[in-house]
């Protein structure tokens, strides 16, 4: 009985021990860009002790696909299970400022009090002057001598007054100013804020000290890459030379340092498995359903950010708003703006909205659709009443005097609170007089904030789908990884290292470089463009996984132009516009003496005649397919007579004329285009 009792005991103690937490720190090593879309590899080891524990891994980006994470290890242990998520931490609001700055708020409002003093004496002075205003001749004993003296003396001491009265309140303003910095500065650091931050959890099981070797995989959107060539051509006696590059970009959250570097043309957010048609039900006044698309589970593609930086300023001014506090709606996560009104905040995947406050400003949401923010607050109007005569007396309107009163009065300007309807943003209280008549916002009770405050967000966790390892390592279910080979999707391995920073520039990378063996053809079609183009056919071009793309062609060793190297449809020869040439002339003239109107009858017959001469001014024989064409009748009524054409090859149903000529060097070539068109007399057709 003991035995079973001190079994029982030993389960139960083991029971609560809780599973050790060991940190990983893991680097990228190799990325598969898709065109959407990247897959991360990353790699690291750690020292792992007897029995479960917990492997934290923390320098992942918030982008992740959590579907996607797949972790392989090696080693003597057992992964247990693989978790993503989410942490919210408190952030250091810097409480050692508090004190400094406690106490230059009161030594500002001291000195206001002092201020306000003076003013009142000053106040009371000017009283007592303006008093001997109702002296006057009338008044017993009271001389014309005296009274001359007495109103030198009103005037001068008057003049006085109101100009101390008016250096103090200009001073009660700047140090207003002053004030309500700090205070906004207070407030910001005092609201309780949170920053998010992501970890993978790898649960492991080893049955002594080990040493476990991990690999990461997961996918991340906002990465892409896009072909583009460069098409070199020596001369038509040599073969093409193509450049494949890619231009590679990513925003992912963090940087690719020396990584390997795979470029896929697939889309792993496309579903692999084939489509199947289900009924078509369909019901009275309905509208048409399109068939749904099946995608896969981790549909990335649209762009999203991880973190927003941005400057906030007056509206009015463009002045900087120091101290402000931003928070992501429905959450505690912010960031104070710095002495310059700039600030970053990192982003939840879920976030769509801030909320930005200062003192003196209306409050403001930003819906989060860009990186780089321009925030402009508008002060709140004040007011003033029927006092106020100059612009500087509406400037001393607005300072906001919590202690004392000047014959400028003011109130106190409350910090505007947005609510999103589930909770208010948490605001510690500050010691300030709030005027209890403003309705747009107000303060926040200790108590209030403890309530708010237990609305804790709790950690997001996602057990994640496709664990397993390899080597010595056991999978915890006994299953087994099917590989399968991609005969799809091309994809290309880059033998040289890249460093690709997590920015919106682009990086180039070669792909391969490609001796192409085609023919050249020079084309020209004059009735639109006299000009004779080059082109390149290219057969059997699929061997070269080629994606369509825009192309820069250089031709003996000059820029000539782009093109667009279309490789969207299955043809046998790829042709390829390499731009014009100018050694070889083509001009198309019409000829005066055949090309005239005649009425016959009820009817017009109108004849053109089009000499076409092609020079090559090359010291190389060139072949050459020129086009034109003749009208073509669309009306019954209109006829056309196709009259000579030499021997070019007559396409019937669109009039389309081609000769393919061989020019030697120096050669000239003329050609021949004559018709003749009748249509009933009072009408028109449009001909060249």
């Amino acid at each position: 009985m003991k035995t079973l009792t001190t079994i029982l005991l030993s389960i139960a103690l083991t029971m609560k021990i809780d599973a050790r937490e060991v940190q990983m720190k893991t680097t990228i090593s190799d990325v598969t860009v898709f065109q959407n879309g990247a897959q991360i590899k990353r790699t690291g080891s750690v020292s792992i002790p007897a029995g479960e524990s917990e492997i934290k891994i923390t320098d992942v980006t918030s982008l992740l696909m959590k579907e996607s994470i797949q972790v392989k290890g090696e080693g003597n242990f057992t992964i247990l299970s693989v978790n993503h998520q989410v942490i919210l931490t408190e952030m250091n609001n810097e409480k050692s400022l508090w004190e400094n700055l406690e106490a230059r708020k009161k030594e500002l409002m001291r000195k206001m009090e002092e201020l306000s003093v003076k003013i009142q004496v000053l106040n009371s002075e000017e009283a007592t002057i303006m008093n001997l205003q109702s002296i006057s001749t009338t008044t017993k004993g009271v001389t014309v001598e005296q009274i001359g003296k007495a109103q030198e003396v009103v005037r001068i001491r008057l003049a006085a007054i109101k100009q101390e009265k008016l250096d103090a309140s200009r001073m009660v303003l700047e140090l207003f100013e002053e004030h309500k910095i700090v205070s906004q500065h207070l407030l910001a650091l005092k609201t309780p804020k949170q920053k998010v931050s992501y970890e993978i959890i790898v649960k492991v099981a080893a049955k002594a000290d080990t040493k476990g070797s991990f690999v990461i995989t997961y996918i991340v959107p906002n990465a892409k890459w896009f072909p583009s060539y460069d098409l070199r051509v020596k001369s038509i006696a040599d073969p093409l030379l193509i450049e494949y590059k890619a231009n590679v970009t990513q925003e992912t959250g963090e940087n690719w340092s020396n990584v390997k570097l795979r470029l896929s043309t697939g889309d792993p957010s496309q579903s692999s498995e084939k489509p199947k048609i289900e009924p078509w039900w369909i019901y009275l006044n309905q509208n048409y359903q399109a068939p749904k698309v099946k995608t896969n589970l981790y549909n990335y593609t649209d762009k999203r950010f991880i973190a927003v930086q941005g400057k906030i300023i007056d509206r009015e001014s463009g002045v900087p708003i120091p101290w402000c506090n931003i928070t992501i709606r429905g959450t505690h996560i912010g960031a104070m703006a710095d002495s310059s009104g700039a600030f970053s905040l990192a982003l939840p995947e879920d976030a769509n909205e801030l909320i930005v406050h200062a003192i003196g400003y209306e409050g403001k949401r930003i819906m989060l659709n860009q990186k780089n923010l321009l925030i402009k607050l508008q002060k709140k109007e004040q007011n003033f009443g029927n006092t106020v005569k100059t612009d500087y007396d509406k400037k001393l309107m607005g300072v906001d005097s919590p202690i004392f009163t000047t014959d400028y009065e003011g109130k106190l300007t409350t910090l505007d609170l947005i609510t999103d309807g589930r909770n208010e943003t948490g605001m510690a209280e500050l010691d300030v007089l709030v005027d209890p008549d403003v309705k747009s916002g107000g303060t926040i009770s200790t108590e209030e904030y403890q309530s708010m405050s237990a609305q804790s967000i709790n950690s997001v966790v996602s057990n994640m789908a496709g664990v397993y390892i390899s080597g010595r390592a056991r999978y915890a279910n006994g299953g087994e990884v099917e590989k399968k080979l991609n005969i799809v999707n091309a994809e290309y391995t880059i033998e040289e290292k890249y460093t690709i920073p997590s920015d919106p520039k682009s990086i180039s990378v070669l792909i391969q470089s490609i001796q192409a063996d085609v023919r050249y053809q020079y084309f020209c079609a004059p009735r639109i463009d006299q000009d004779v183009f080059l082109t390149a056919q290219l057969v059997n071009w699929e061997q070269y996984n080629l994606l369509e793309g825009q192309a820069n062609v250089f031709y003996e060793g000059t820029f000539t132009g782009n093109t667009f190297f279309d490789t969207r449809f299955l043809v046998d020869t790829l042709e390829i516009s390499l731009g014009r040439d100018k050694g070889i002339k083509v001009e198309r003239k019409k000829v005066k003496n055949f090309s005239k109107r005649q009425s016959l009858g009820n009817d017009i017959v109108t004849y053109r005649d089009w000499d076409i001469s092609i020079h090559n001014a090359k010291a190389k024989a060139v072949d050459i397919i020129v086009e034109d064409q003749y009208p073509v009748s669309a009306d019954s009524r209109i006829t056309v007579t196709r009259e000579e054409s030499g021997d070019g090859k007559l396409n019937e149903n669109t009039g389309v004329i081609t000769w393919a000529l061989k020019l030697d060097p120096l050669a000239v070539k003329n050609l021949e285009l004559k018709y003749k068109v009748k249509f009933p007399n009072g009408s028109y057709v449009g001909l060249e």
